[in-house]
């Protein structure tokens, strides 16, 4: 399945995410998700890649990202990859 085809898919009025398909960088951005970037992109094989990323302390941006915002990180990444096994099961026929 290709991303414009998840983006639609996406969009149906029961899910309701969030979404915006980048034709340039071939990426998907899944928005609503505060203080976070995330976007899922397309490899070779038809394969999903997901990316987060914690968005930076403004205040203090020279500390690197701690131990939290990791694992902040994997919670949302498991929500998203959650979503995608829901969608997969029960609205596109195991074609994700």
């Amino acid at each position: 399945m290709k991303l414009e085809e998840l983006s639609n898919l996406l969009n149906r009025e029961d899910l309701k995410v969030k979404n915006k398909y980048d034709e340039k960088d071939k990426r998907l951005y899944l928005s609503g998700i505060d203080g976070f970037t995330v976007y899922l992109q397309e490899l070779e094989n038809n394969i999903i890649f997901v990316r987060v990323w914690k968005a930076w302390n403004k205040e203090n941006p020279k500390n690197k990202q701690e131990q939290k915002d990791l694992n902040g990180c994997k919670m949302v990444k498991f929500k998203i990859l959650k979503l995608l096994y829901k969608l997969n099961q029960t609205v596109s026929n195991n074609e994700l």
